[in-house]
């Protein structure tokens, strides 16, 4: 099945409450990809490039190709945490297909 949008990412090593607040300053939104065969990896996403792809109808349920430092996997949107206020995405939670 082929991916119906695409997303990239860059691969994250500082974890922590200051690291992500960091990268919300930044215009980031750190998520995780996990499942499937490979390890549970943390990654930040560019905050415009994600909006446009969450305001996409049905994206939860559509495969996305998620391109991390050059590796390309196919992820499901799993879980988005969103702020209560202002609605912006906080987190993302990606999970692989295959």
């Amino acid at each position: 099945m082929a991916a119906s949008h695409s997303l990239d990412a860059t691969l994250r090593t500082d974890a922590g409450t200051g690291a992500t607040r960091a990268l919300r300053r930044d215009g980031k939104v750190p998520a995780i990809v996990y499942g499937g065969n490979g390890e549970t990896v943390s990654i930040a996403l560019e905050r415009r490039s994600l909006n446009r792809a969450l305001n996409v109808p049905g994206l939860m349920t559509q495969t996305i190709a998620l391109t991390v430092d050059g590796k390309t996997e196919t992820v499901k949107l799993q879980d988005v945490q969103l702020h209560p206020v202002t609605d912006e995405a906080l987190h993302i939670d990606f999970m692989r297909t295959a």
